[in-house]
């Protein structure tokens, strides 16, 4: 293993990211409509949406690096997850599962509160809710590789780290 092993993915906080810029959109174009003569503001706040929708749709649909597999543990790079390094030792389980044909990744951490508190501030209240009611802190959509798959359950196990997977 190098350095540093990319696992590349699909970004959720993209896709996330389009659905609310969708209904941001569509909420500020409706305003926009119904506004005569048209106010500024309404339709700046649409031209935005519909920037920010198009570009969040692009980046989305394309493939990143998700998580870059150290000597010390997974380090989280994607934009959604912005943890950083998660040690070895902060990882209770790793269940690898699939979804409509993609493979899926998730982390279950031994203290969660201590992890989420390397995420940005404005998420940190978010996540607080979210991963109260999940087990699974951190799920990362991955691509329909099976070396990558194979790379994250093997080093987890070497490592000591519970691995749960429902592929066949």
């Amino acid at each position: 293993m190098s350095d540093k092993t990319p696992v590349y993915g699909f970004s959720r906080g993209y896709h996330s990211l389009t659905i609310m810029s969708f209904l941001a959109l569509v909420i500020s174009l409706s305003i926009t409509v119904r506004t005569v003569p048209v106010h500024p503001v309404p339709l700046v706040g649409t031209i935005g949406f519909a920037t920010l929708f198009a570009y969040s749709w692009s980046k989305g649909r394309r493939r990143h690096v998700l998580i870059q597999i150290c000597e010390d543990g997974f380090e989280f790079v994607d934009p959604a997850i912005a943890v950083g390094l998660v040690h070895w030792e902060e990882i209770e389980e790793v269940r690898i599962y699939a979804t409509l044909q993609r493979p899926m990744v998730a982390f279950s951490m031994h203290d969660p509160r201590h992890v989420r508190r390397r995420l940005p501030l404005l998420i940190q209240p978010f996540s607080g809710a979210i991963w109260g009611m999940r087990k699974y802190q951190f799920t990362l959509q991955l691509d329909n590789l099976d070396d990558q798959v194979a790379a994250i359950s093997s080093v987890a196990a070497r490592h000591g780290i519970v691995v749960v997977s429902e592929l066949a």
